[in-house]
């Protein structure tokens, strides 16, 4: 894909966005900030108590996951339905 910049000279640049990383540099730190979340805990007793959790989440790439978005994240987070015990 061409994406053309309008200039007096009409220049045409690459997208070089969709690309594949050929440079195999891990990432030290990524991640999603300040997300709020529905969760189920137990209290002292054993009941169960509704609330909302405010985290932050990051992880280390290594560079065969640098493709790895921030959605996949985030849906990794809500595959555990909410509980901790």
């Amino acid at each position: 894909m061409v994406a053309t910049v309008i200039n007096p000279k009409h220049t045409t640049i690459e997208d070089v966005q969709g690309r594949a990383d050929l440079r195999q540099i891990p990432i030290d730190k990524v991640g999603i900030k300040d997300v709020y979340h529905p969760v189920r805990i137990k209290d002292r007793s054993g009941a169960e108590q509704h609330t909302v959790a405010n985290f932050n989440m990051y992880v280390a790439l290594p560079t065969t996951f640098a493709a790895l978005t921030c959605r996949a994240s985030s849906k990794s987070c809500t595959a555990t339905s909410g509980r901790f015990p």
